[in-house]
């Protein structure tokens, strides 16, 4: 667990956490149903795409500043 403390006018973390990490897991596989794998490549499809519409709205909106830009000069 962290603490954030304070030491005159200055905050400081101190830290007394133990490491929750497992050893010897390597070995261990979650296998989930069919019909998981299926729910999550859908998302990861859907995902995908968003992040495409996102990356051509700021093409779209640099360009359009970039008009704006030409026309003001």
């Amino acid at each position: 667990m962290n603490a954030v403390t304070n030491q005159g006018d200055r905050p400081y973390m101190t830290s007394t956490a133990t490491s929750s990490r497992r050893s010897g897991v390597e070995g261990l596989r979650f296998v989930g149903p069919e019909r998981l794998a299926r729910n999550l490549q859908s998302v990861l499809v859907d995902l995908i795409e968003l992040h495409l519409q996102g990356k051509h709205g700021v093409a779209g909106l640099a360009c359009g500043v970039d008009h704006l830009v030409e026309l003001n000069r």
